[in-house]
């Protein structure tokens, strides 16, 4: 289906939408079979894994994506966001926003791995007295 642009009840477009998500639901996951209904099986299966990714909390991954990082797509900067208005262009990506707030917490998990890798050789040092036994004195002499 092509992006087409007109005013809000315009007669030749009775039907507007503002967000790619009103338009999936309200076209696109209709089961009305339209002009395309001889479409080839590579088109079907495409369909059909978009359907899963978005009825599996796809479009809520998404809304939560460009409302936190202001950001749109992972590979490239798409032309519009999938839950805002299409009016709104991205300024870009999300995988960069995405990979800076894991180093945030990555220098996090990183301090926990020292402190218990110090616990844990501490430990292992101190566990050699157990180990080794423990040397007899010689006061039955």
């Amino acid at each position: 289906m092509q992006l087409q642009f007109a005013k809000a009840g315009d007669s030749t477009f009775p039907n507007t939408y503002s967000t790619y998500t009103e338009c999936f639901n309200k076209v696109l996951n209709s089961d009305k079979k339209g002009a395309n209904a001889d479409a080839n099986a590579e088109k079907d299966a495409t369909k059909k894994k978009l359907e899963a990714f978005i009825k599996g909390n796809g479009l809520a991954i998404l809304e939560n994506f460009e409302k936190k990082y202001d950001c749109a797509g992972f590979c490239e900067k798409p032309l519009f966001y999938a839950t805002r208005p299409y009016t709104e262009r991205p300024s870009s990506e999300c995988i960069k926003p995405i990979f800076a707030s894991f180093g945030k917490i990555a220098g996090l998990v990183s301090i926990v791995a020292v402190i218990s890798f110090l616990a844990n050789f501490c430990g292992f040092c101190g566990s050699f007295a157990l180990c080794a036994g423990m040397s007899k004195e010689d006061d039955d002499k």
